[in-house]
């Protein structure tokens, strides 16, 4: 799944996709360096244009709550020194 940005002010929906699948237990995910458009325009890579026939497929989300905190947690580690909130 590549979302396809427009520009790079769109990159925080590029994160929340990115981090909303890895909640639901995928593992193997990553954002463009750059975004598609960057990415698009290397002459070096290739894009497929033809669509693939979709299969359904049986998905069952693993909710990985470890990836969680609530804002309780982040209150009580705000200043500990060693908690950096982005």
């Amino acid at each position: 799944i590549v979302p396809a940005a427009s520009s790079s002010s769109e990159f925080s929906g590029a994160t929340r996709i990115y981090w909303t699948l890895k909640l639901a237990g995928l593992e193997h995910l990553a954002i463009l360096n750059g975004g598609y458009r960057v990415w698009n325009a290397d002459p070096s890579t290739t894009l497929a244009t033809d669509k693939p026939e979709i299969v359904a497929a049986d998905f069952k989300a693993q909710l990985r709550p470890g990836l969680l905190v609530s804002s309780d947690d982040v209150r009580s580690h705000l200043d500990d020194g060693s908690t950096v909130l982005l």
